[in-house]
């Protein structure tokens, strides 16, 4: 599976390491774009700890910054996708790996950003290594389909090639046969590098389709041999070699097999692959337990079995520290509890834990009765501002003074305002936005809602904005693929952190209490 790194070559010098702490003082007044390339060329140095720190200085402003779903947008996805793309390829950890192209994704879609077709594909590769072969074709045809709208003959080209092992190597034509329809080579720029290899990738599936493999073995040496790319070549090279393999297998030339087995192992070693080598290593096992050699079959499993193992190492360490921890806990009780036998102590103990357990279980029964009564206050809540988010208009604080008759049409026009125009939901609505739409003088609008509304205009604002959060985080059918951040910015507010601080002064619960009452409703 190839990889698709967002990045430029950009080459400096990455060779000391430096603190987060440090780092962030000399990138402060760094734009978004050079921390990017600072990282990517930490990369291509092979300092891929040091990319991290950057890319990780990079996505940290992404709470802080107000302007993050525009003009800097691309920067953050870039910037998660190459997190994704280091922790995948330096360091085969799947769960970062998988959880920064899924944020990626996420930057992306909120934002309406729309070449993604890259992200797609990585988050198939991710797929690929865990063995899930279907979503792994299920996301490279969302990349293939997205990269052809969108004119990224590179990324389709990669992904058609991912698609075409996938399938080839699992027998799984079906999903080969109505892609390779579409796909048209003759549209690619005679500019593009890969065109030669699509060429032939699309005569190579119309043979692993009709199963003529005696056709397909030259064409499959020719793509391996045609790979021109300066982004991880041979991920196509292996690609091309692992159906070779596959070809002479199913015209039982067992030796030829062997022998495109051992570059494909080769390649996957001299290059890092560790999701080449382990299928590899596999069929070897086969290759040999077919042609009667036991012990080399044995050899060869042993080597898969290693290499799989190699990469949860860091789990194992993480269990057996977990473990070790485990057993200090009780060596230390066991000795606490050889301290002082002689017996007019025992009756100390007894008391005392006689005493402990009776707080224990009182304590236990508050905390049950505290949970309900919040849980039955929470609920209370919810429906009252759910109630709340169905009315058409906010009834108005009331006063105890009466306002005279032009503060009462001038109340009324700046309710209708505030509760029919979307632009109060703009992060620029100012009072002195209200005031220009209204035609009235600011100071004069801001008084009329402190002495009629009895609040200033910022609250009176956010009550607007959170009675429409709460009907949009109700409303699964039609928001509920938002995230939080999306629906808070979609309202105007600027940060997660004031939007959750507005709903809880407002509803008395955080958005996420209201969301899982809402489920729960």
């Amino acid at each position: 599976m190839l990889t698709i790194l967002l990045a430029a070559s950009i080459w400096i010098a990455c060779s000391r390491h430096t603190g987060a702490h440090e780092l962030y003082d000399q990138l402060k007044d760094s734009s978004l774009a050079d921390i990017n390339r600072m990282g990517d060329s930490c990369l291509n140095a092979g300092n891929p700890s040091q990319a991290i720190t950057f890319y990780t200085q990079l996505t940290s402003r992404y709470d802080n910054d107000s302007r993050r779903h525009k003009e800097n947008t691309e920067d953050y996805i870039r910037a998660y996708n190459n997190l994704g793309y280091t922790y995948y390829i330096h360091y085969s950890d799947y769960p970062k790996a998988y959880n920064n192209f899924l944020r990626a994704l996420e930057v992306a879609e909120s934002n309406g950003y729309p070449r993604i077709s890259p992200l797609y594909q990585n988050i198939g590769n991710i797929y690929f290594s865990l063995g899930d072969t279907l979503s792994a074709i299920s996301y490279s045809k969302k990349a293939f389909r997205m990269a052809e709208r969108d004119g990224n003959h590179y990324v389709g080209i990669t992904a058609l090639s991912d698609i075409l092992s996938l399938a080839g190597l699992s027998n799984n034509t079906d999903s080969l046969a109505d892609l390779f329809k579409e796909f048209d080579p003759s549209r690619i720029p005679d500019s593009v590098p890969m065109k030669e290899f699509a060429v032939l990738g699309k005569k190579a599936a119309g043979h692993i389709l009709r199963h003529e493999n005696n056709s397909l073995i030259p064409l499959l040496k020719e793509m391996a041999n045609v790979v021109n790319t300066p982004l991880e070549p041979e991920r196509h090279k292996a690609n091309a070699i692992a159906l070779l393999a596959k070809a002479y297998r199913s015209e039982r030339d067992l030796e030829n097999e062997r022998v495109q087995l051992l570059a494909l192992d080769s390649l996957g070693k001299t290059y890092g692959m560790n999701d080449v080598r382990i299928p590899a290593l596999r069929a070897l096992e086969s290759n040999m337990r077919e042609r009667g050699l036991t012990g080399r079959a044995m050899d060869y499993r042993q080597a898969a079995v290693n290499l799989e193992d190699s990469l949860l190492n860091k789990y194992k360490v993480k269990v057996i520290m977990e473990m070790e921890s485990l057993h200090k806990s009780e060596k230390l009780n066991e000795q606490i509890r050889l301290i002082d036998t002689e017996r007019r102590f025992q009756t100390i103990i007894i008391i005392i834990l006689s005493v402990a357990i009776a707080v224990v279980a009182a304590l236990a029964i508050w905390i049950v009765w505290r949970y309900r009564v919040q849980a039955r206050y929470t609920k209370a809540l919810y429906e009252k501002n759910v109630e709340l988010a169905r009315l058409e208009k906010p009834e108005p604080v009331p006063t105890e003074t009466l306002p005279d008759p032009d503060r009462t049409e001038l109340s009324g026009k700046i309710a209708e305002v505030m509760t029919n125009d979307k632009r109060i939901f703009s992060q620029d609505f100012t009072v002195d936005s209200l005031a220009e739409i209204i035609g009235e003088k600011k100071y004069l609008v801001s008084q009329t809602i402190n002495d009629c509304f009895s609040m200033n205009f910022n609250n009176y604002l956010a009550d607007y904005r959170i009675k429409e959060a709460c009907r949009r985080l109700t409303d699964r059918e039609n928001y509920g693929h938002l995230t939080i951040e999306a629906i808070s910015e979609d309202l105007g507010f600027k940060s997660r952190s004031n939007f959750t601080t507005q709903f809880k002064r407002i509803t008395g619960l955080t958005p996420t209490e209201f969301i899982k009452m809402a489920k729960s409703s």
